[in-house]
């Protein structure tokens, strides 16, 4: 029976499951993603705090953040 349940819940984050691909890098903790409805919305990183681009560091870490997620896909759960 537990494992019915833990399989149902499972089952049901999956279908509920939503991706976005990032297509755009403001800076180091700013991004906009494309929706799956073709809208895009720019997304601020909670709890993240990087230079601006005209400030030191800032290309950098807009670079940094670019190699680790511009153009990539992501799985989403609404709500989250």
């Amino acid at each position: 029976m537990k494992v019915i349940f833990v399989l149902l819940l499972i089952f049901n984050n999956v279908i509920k499951a939503q991706t976005v691909k990032v297509v755009g890098i403001a800076d180091g903790d700013t991004f906009t993603a494309l929706f799956a409805d073709n809208h895009r919305e720019r997304i601020r990183l909670q709890g993240i705090d990087c230079p601006e681009t005209g400030q030191p560091f800032g290309k950098a870490v807009k670079q940094f953040t670019s190699s680790l997620i511009f153009k990539k896909r992501y799985s989403y759960q609404e709500g989250d």
